[in-house]
């Protein structure tokens, strides 16, 4: 239930970043979106939960590409990155699973 929440969360405030970010108003937003203002503002609260037809329409409205929405492009790519790959595939399933639950305690300090 966390991790879902967690993404949720990575995605209500990217969208509202970017949102002020291009000097829109929730309304405006839903005008470009093609939205009603009120589910922006639930969305927006936590009150209401997107489909993948909404989140297009809000991403379209908002000039953002998915790429760009999760770092797609730069996270996968870095060396940190690349490192962390060729370390963790190293360890057995079971493993990996301890080393991802210990990184998850460190980011979530």
């Amino acid at each position: 239930m966390t991790e879902k929440k967690s993404l949720s969360n990575f995605i209500l405030n990217k969208i509202r970043a970017k949102r002020i970010e291009k000097g829109y108003s929730q309304e405006q937003l839903s005008l470009e979106a093609d939205l009603d203002p009120r589910y922006i503002n639930k969305f927006e609260n936590s009150h209401a939960n997107a489909s993948l037809e909404t989140l297009d329409k809000i991403f379209n409205a908002l000039d953002m590409n998915y790429s760009d929405f999760f770092d797609l492009d730069h996270q996968f790519d870095s060396p940190e990155f690349q490192k962390f790959l060729s370390l963790i595939s190293r360890y057995a399933y079971d493993e990996k699973e301890e080393v991802l639950k210990a990184i998850n305690k460190l980011l979530e300090k």
